[in-house]
Order: structure tokens, then C-alpha cells, then sequence
């Protein structure tokens, strides 16, 4: 078993944290090289005014970056505490992720793998297993190197990642030669968005998939502007993370590798041997990238759970007879399911209706906005012939929902009857993103004081949402998130009695991962990858099938109602250890520890 996790991610030239790390360090230096520019271009400006406008330049700056750090800090206040629950998924990225760190492997003994199998073992029998996406978890194994794994640390990483993909929007927006304080007052509203606050605090897939559309974005802005090695490798690298972020990025890499290149060629004959050597080396990497991957367990998952879930007959060994048919077959819904993604109803008025997915306020983004986008919209059609930052942007815009639109999984709409996932719909909000800002600069250069009006409604349907959301969302969440809080101090209380009283036993009715999720320190690797040592004395609580009866002495960890033990059909006088309410609900759901007493 190694500890060397850091210095050996670079063994495999192409290894997912080894494109994480050349994906940041490119970031860090095209942020540097754009603000170099940005500020350049402010002082030619601030010395072509009088005294006067600088003092009001001035304070527009000073305002710009108060509301931009404002909202940054909104974006971090209480991030553990708002929904106080957590999903399973949650568990299993920083599971995998800890396993990884400390050896280098998945649980399937894969050397740094891109897509890393999870095992979950109690008493030596494999108990569960599901495969994960690399990109999240190591972003989760770099954040373990500097706190404790479990809740805090997963939150951490959905935050820090949705504020990098704020960052990547303001700094598209640079190259555009948009004003710098213009487009931090934007990433302010941004980072507010219902749909980004949702990846803020969400499972880390879906936020780094959306992280992986947003730098693919600037790469292609970046390449149109340079069109030179570096912005090429950029292009590349971003590419390579949209591919194996998550799911849906199995499909929209290669479909974005074909179409946005080809986008170059009609634009512009300059741009013909940019776009041949694009397509040629973009489809190189992904066939490398492919090849090194299609054998992970993880893999293997996904494309199984496409096949078997999700109904794309013939993507499990890619027949392409199957395919065809299945494709030939869904074509009304694909298409309609497509469209939906474009509409009001899920942009601006009801959005997705699973609630770990939206809150249930509003459509993905304010409604307000509405008008903005639209207002965009339109401007970068009516501009889509001349300018090839628009002409790529819309595009993108219009594959990026692709691949959710063909899963047909999601929370069927009441009103357009269609499903709609939030999620896997992730690679659009930076796109989107994009042309709300596009619209905006529209309505300020037709009316500033219809801009003013608008800007104040805009922030009474921000205030208006963050009120329902601390007040209202998690109440209406309840138990939707399995991982109630309450099971951190009662699975952490129930590890303690067993590593003093190893002859008890333990007993959980709630999620298997949630025991080692709270307890990883105290089981340590080496026990979390067999399932033995305190892992030998766990058991699943079965109705009438456990193997080993529970006996006097004892110990249950339940979710859900704190009277669940009266239909468990126990049938034995129980003593409570620990009882912790859910602090969002006023009923009796929470987590309790109870003993069997006799």
C-alpha cells in the first residue's frame, strides 16, 4: 500500500488527475495573461477621461469588486447546513476518493483508473458497488490532503468548483473585451443562479461537468483569439476533461470534437488548417483516452446502465444495427425531449422537479431573466454569420443538451410531459450563461434606466429565492436526501461502542455507506477494502432474513422515523443511546442509535 498518491499521478502521462493538474496550471496562466490585458486596456481608457469620470470610474470599480467578493461569501455561507442532509453519491465520492489517495487504487486494485470502481465490503462479504467518475473524486482526493474526508470536505468541492466556474465566465467574457467590472457584476449574479446554487451543494459530478463545459467554452474562445500551440493544448485538455467528467461528457466530447472544428472551417478559409489539425488530434486523444478507460469497471457501469436504465439498445458492445433501430425508434421523444430543454418551462418557470435537483422555486435560472436571455439570444443569431465567438457559442449551446435529451431520465414535467434532469443538463448553464450577459449589455446600450429597473427586479426575485431556500427548500426536501445529518454523530457514537465492546454486533437500516462515510479515519483503508477488523461485527438489517438474529446487547443505527423499531418487528425492549432529530423537519424524522436491551 503507498502513500505517494501526488507524486505518482504523472506515471500515466494521461491520467485524470494529471489533466486536472495541466487543465488548472493552463487556467492560472491564461487568468493572469487575460487580467495583464483587462488592466491594460482599463488604464488606456482611465487616461483618455477627465478627473471627474475617474472618480466615478473609480467607484465603480470599488462597487464591482464588493459585489462580486459579496456574493462569493454568500456562496460559502453555512455550505453544510443548507440542505443539513446529504445524498448516498456523496458518501461514495469521498469513499473512493480516500481509498485512492491512500493507495493509488480503486477498489478494484485499477492504478489511478478514470472511471474507479467502489466496493463496499461488511464482514468480508461484498456488500454493494457501483462505479464512480474520475474527475470528481480526484478534485476530492487533492481536497483530503488538507482536511478530514466526510461531509464538510465533499461540500467544499461542489463549492469550490461552481466559484472556478464563475471565474471561467467572467474570464470568457474577457476576451470578448467585455469590461472587467461588468463582468464580475455578472459572475456575482452568476454564482447566485438557482441552477448553480444547486451545484454548489449537490453531488461534485454534475458541478464538475458543468466546470468541464465552462473551460471547453474559453478554451474555443481562447483558440479564436490566439490561434496559436498553447491555445491548441488548452483546447485539447479541456476536451479531454468534458470526456471523462461525467457521464453525458461520453457523448458530448466526441459530438463537440467533430462539430465545433467544422464550425471553423465554413467560418473562414483562414481557419481551414486549424480545424483539420483540431478534428485530427481531438480524435486521437479521445480514441487514446477510450482505449486506456473502456476496460474500468467503472466504465463498464456506465455503459450497462445505459443499456439496462436508460434503453439505448446496442451502446454495451456498440451494435450499430441496435443502435440505429433504437434511435430510429425514439426519434419523436429524443426530439421533443431536446426542445424541451429550450424552453421557458424549464429555464425560467418550473424547471426540474426532482428537488435534489432544483428547489422547487422557480425554473433553473430566476424568471426574470427571461427576457435577458431571450434578448441574447437573438443577438448572437442575428450576429451568427460574422463573428465566430457567436457562431461557436450557439452551437455549443445547441449540443449541449444532447446527451440528456436521449437518456430520457428525469422528473416528468407536468405541464410538457417530457422529462427533464438538471443534471445531466449541467454543460448548458455556462453556455447560457454567456448570452444572459449578451442580453443584458443589449438592454443597457438601448435604456440605462430600463437596465436599473430591470437589474431591481431581478434582485427582488434573487431575494425572494434565497428566502424560500433557507426557509422553505429543506423542509420540502425532508428525507429525499438518504444520508440524513443525524448520521454522523449516531454512526460515529455506534463505531466507538464497537471498538469497545468488539463481541456486539451492529446493525444499520439506512444506507450502507453511511457508516464508513462518518467513520473513515477511525476504520482506516486497509479494513474499509475487505471488510474486516471493526467491519466483521456490521450487518444490514433485514425483516425475517438476517443470517445472524440480533441478540441482547446489540446496536441499531436507523434512519428515517424515530418509531421506524416498531415495524421492524424486533419484538424486544430497546434502550435509546442517541437520538438526533432532522433539524429542518419539526415531525420525528432524524437517525437514531438504540440498544437491545433484553
Amino acid at each position: 500500500m503507498t502513500n505517494n498518491f501526488l507524486s505518482d499521478i504523472f506515471k500515466i502521462p494521461l491520467s485524470a488527475p494529471s489533466l486536472l493538474v495541466i487543465m488548472f496550471a493552463l487556467l492560472f496562466y491564461i487568468f493572469i495573461k487575460l487580467s495583464l490585458e483587462s488592466f491594460k486596456q482599463y488604464k488606456t481608457k482611465s487616461s483618455l477621461i477627465n478627473s471627474q469620470n475617474k472618480k466615478y470610474s473609480l467607484l465603480f470599480t470599488i462597487l464591482a469588486i464588493l459585489v462580486f467578493v459579496s456574493s462569493v461569501c454568500f456562496h460559502f455561507y453555512k455550505i453544510t447546513e443548507f440542505p443539513a442532509a446529504g445524498h448516498e453519491d456523496d458518501a461514495k465520492i469521498v469513499i473512493t476518493a480516500y481509498i485512492i489517495k491512500n493507495t493509488g487504487h480503486d477498489s478494484s486494485n485499477k492504478f489511478i483508473p478514470y472511471f474507479p470502481d467502489l466496493k463496499l465490503f461488511y464482514h468480508n462479504e461484498l456488500v454493494d458497488r457501483e462505479a464512480q467518475r474520475g474527475i470528481p473524486i480526484y478534485m476530492q482526493v487533492f481536497l483530503q490532503y488538507f482536511m478530514h474526508p466526510g461531509h464538510y470536505s465533499l461540500r467544499l468541492e461542489s463549492t469550490l468548483i461552481t466559484l472556478f466556474t464563475t471565474l471561467v465566465i467572467i474570464f470568457t467574457l474577457l476576451i470578448l473585451d467585455i469590461d472587467f467590472r461588468a463582468a464580475m457584476i455578472f459572475g456575482a449574479l452568476f454564482i447566485l443562479l438557482p441552477w448553480s446554487r444547486i451545484f454548489a451543494r449537490t453531488t461534485p459530478e454534475c458541478t464538475s461537468y458543468c466546470f468541464a463545459s465552462s473551460c471547453y467554452v474559453l478554451s474555443l474562445f481562447y483558440l479564436i483569439k490566439k490561434k496559436d500551440a498553447l491555445s491548441i493544448i488548452f483546447y485539447l485538455t479541456t476536451l479531454s476533461i468534458l470526456y471523462i467528467s461525467y457521464s453525458p461528457g461520453l457523448l458530448l466530447a466526441p459530438i463537440s470534437s467533430i462539430l465545433i472544428p467544422l464550425v471553423f472551417r465554413f467560418h473562414s478559409k483562414e481557419y481551414e488548417k486549424l480545424s483539420t489539425v483540431l478534428i485530427t488530434t481531438s480524435i486521437i486523444l479521445l480514441g487514446v483516452l477510450y482505449f486506456n478507460f473502456n476496460e474500468d469497471a467503472g466504465y463498464q457501469y456506465v455503459i450497462s446502465r445505459a443499456q439496462d436504465k436508460i434503453g439505448l439498445i446496442g451502446i454495451k458492445n456498440f451494435n450499430i444495427s441496435e443502435l440505429t433501430s433504437t434511435f430510429a425508434k425514439n426519434a419523436n421523444i429524443y426530439l421533443a425531449n431536446y426542445l424541451s430543454y429550450f424552453l421557458p418551462q424549464f429555464l425560467f418557470i418550473a424547471g426540474d422537479g426532482n428537488l435534489r435537483h432544483h428547489t422547487g422555486f422557480g425554473g433553473q435560472l430566476f424568471i426574470t431573466l427571461c427576457i435577458a436571455f431571450y434578448v441574447g439570444l437573438f443577438y448572437i443569431i442575428e450576429r451568427f454569420k460574422s463573428n465566430l465567438y457567436f457562431k461557436t457559442l450557439l452551437v455549443f449551446t445547441l449540443i449541449s443538451c444532447i446527451p440528456a435529451a436521449i437518456s430520457i431520465e428525469g422528473y416528468i414535467n407536468s405541464i410538457i410531459k417530457l422529462p427533464l434532469h438538471a443534471l445531466r443538463s449541467a454543460s448548458m448553464l455556462p453556455p447560457v450563461g454567456i448570452i444572459l450577459f449578451l442580453g443584458f449589455r443589449q438592454i443597457f446600450h438601448k435604456n440605462k434606466i430600463l437596465l436599473i429597473i430591470y437589474l431591481l427586479a431581478i434582485s427582488l426575485n434573487v431575494y425572494y429565492f434565497y428566502v424560500d431556500y433557507f426557509n422553505n427548500y429543506s423542509r420540502k426536501l425532508g428525507n429525499n436526501w438518504i444520508c440524513d445529518s443525524g448520521l454522523v454523530k449516531t454512526t460515529q457514537k455506534a463505531i466507538k461502542i464497537l471498538k469497545k465492546h468488539p463481541e456486539k454486533k451492529l446493525f444499520y437500516f439506512c444506507s450502507p455507506y453511511s457508516i464508513p462515510y462518518n467513520n473513515l479515519y477511525t476504520i482506516g483503508v486497509k479494513h474499509l477494502l475487505k471488510g474486516d477488523g471493526i467491519l466483521s461485527n456490521i450487518f444490514e438489517y433485514l425483516e425475517f432474513k438476517n443470517k445472524i438474529p440480533p441478540q441482547k446487547g446489540d446496536i441499531f443505527v436507523i434512519q428515517e422515523s424515530f418509531d421506524t423499531f416498531e415495524v421492524l418487528n424486533l419484538n424486544k425492549k430497546i434502550k435509546f443511546i442517541l437520538r438526533v432529530q432532522n433539524p429542518s423537519l419539526s415531525n420525528k424524522f432524524g437517525s437514531s442509535l438504540f440498544e437491545i436491551a433484553e
